[in-house]
């Protein structure tokens, strides 16, 4: 009869503790096992799906990623924005107010899909095949239809504060270098990477600094590669086509 009254003071794992009524101590040591066993789960599943991610990430880069054919649809659209500006060069195409907001409000719905709506997809712990074919399907259209027409609608007048801000002269002297740093940046990043020794945590502080200090020293490399290589060219073709 004593024994069985003393059962709860025996040592056991909190699974394996009875629940009594009025317990506190085993309701929250039950608690505490099972977050703890589903925290385990969780992180068994994580570590799978990044074995699973880092295997796949080879072929991802080099049949996808780094393909041109991959890349064609922005190319397309942007000739296709290049000769409809060539075609209203010079004349004046009157869109009304009302048709003016509906395009912008989807062409801005189509620019945010394409930010936060692959995020789950890509970046979720359940690898989705048809949600990754949907994503990497239309993303890059998708997104080149919204520069092709922010740029068409800025040049045609219809750009708004948008035109008025993309307008501003410190982008004029960006863009002197914005090719450069476009060629430069990944280099410099791997190079970055790759000399790290010992493993990095994520903090938002941290991605912070890494992303100013590579938009920072990207930025000064291109100036010293257009000083030194594209701007002679370019005085060079100006004095050839004189």
């Amino acid at each position: 009869m004593l024994s069985a009254k003393f059962d709860f003071l025996r040592p056991s794992s909190p699974l394996e503790m009875p629940k009594r009524k009025g317990d506190k101590h085993v309701s929250r040591s039950l608690k505490k096992a099972r977050k703890d066993r589903k925290y385990k789960e969780d992180i068994e599943q994580v570590i799978i799906q990044l074995f699973i991610r880092q295997a796949n990430l080879k072929d991802f880069t080099a049949k996808y990623y780094f393909k041109t054919h991959t890349r064609m649809s922005a190319y397309l659209i942007g000739a296709i924005a290049g000769y409809i500006l060539h075609v209203l060069k010079g004349k004046k195409y009157h869109i009304s107010r009302k048709l003016l907001l509906v395009i912008w409000t989807a062409m801005l719905a189509l620019m945010l899909g394409c930010i936060f709506a692959g995020h789950d997809t890509m970046l979720g712990p359940e690898y989705r095949k048809w949600d990754h074919v949907f994503y990497n399907t239309f993303v890059r259209p998708t997104w080149s239809i919204f520069i092709a027409w922010m740029v068409v609608a800025c040049v045609l007048g219809h750009g708004g504060i948008i035109n008025s801000f993309l307008s501003n002269k410190i982008f004029q002297v960006l863009s002197r270098f914005s090719y450069s740093v476009y060629l430069i940046h990944f280099v410099e990043i791997c190079l970055w990477e790759l000399s790290r020794k010992t493993g990095v945590y994520f903090t938002e502080v941290g991605m912070l600094f890494d992303f100013w200090g590579h938009f920072m020293f990207s930025l000064i490399i291109s100036y010293i590669w257009v000083l030194a290589f594209e701007a002679p060219v370019t005085a060079l073709e100006k004095l050839l086509l004189r």
